[in-house]
């Protein structure tokens, strides 16, 4: 089955910056966290959901995300009943970012 918009989707990643750094990662030693979503909903980057689109189950990529005045998401620092407090100094900001991906699941 190949992915299309509308389908949930489980893929492990691994994020890094040109330098090589990895920044984020879904395996740690021996458990792992994939990422879940489903296509089109705006949950992860542009760049990472059009990225899975086509792609089949056991499917590698990678993928290179070049800022080009494209920012990353805010962090949400606090949240109390009348306020919001953001931190727009999101440190992949500027940065290209690599992502190794691997398609583990795909529902319809």
């Amino acid at each position: 089955m190949f992915v299309s918009k509308s389908n949930k989707v489980v893929v492990e990643y691994e994020g890094r910056l040109e330098s090589g750094k990895v920044f984020d990662l879904s395996k740690h030693e021996n458990h792992s966290h994939p990422l879940e979503f489903v296509v089109g909903e705006r949950i992860v980057i542009p760049e990472f959901n059009e990225a899975v689109i086509g792609m089949e189950k056991d499917e590698k990529k990678e993928i290179t995300i070049i800022p080009e005045g494209k920012t990353f998401p805010m962090k949400i620092v606090n949240v109390n009943d009348s306020t919001v407090s953001l931190n727009l100094n999101h440190p992949l900001i500027g940065n290209a970012v690599i992502f190794k991906i691997k398609l583990t699941g795909v529902k319809a």
